[in-house]
């Protein structure tokens, strides 16, 4: 289950970036910060979740 949610934000996030490196640059720096960003709140949620 845990997996299957991760393996999904991966591929929307592999989405995203492609359409922000078709649409520029600025958007793609924006889009590196928010992937980042969410890898590390998807860390901390598995962490949680495998500490139960």
């Amino acid at each position: 289950m845990v997996l299957g949610i991760i393996k999904l934000t991966y591929i929307l996030l592999g989405i995203y970036l492609m359409i922000a490196c078709i649409s520029g640059t600025a958007s793609f720096i924006f889009a590196l910060i928010l992937s980042s960003l969410v890898s590390i709140g998807l860390d901390l949620l598995v962490a949680k979740y495998a500490e139960r």
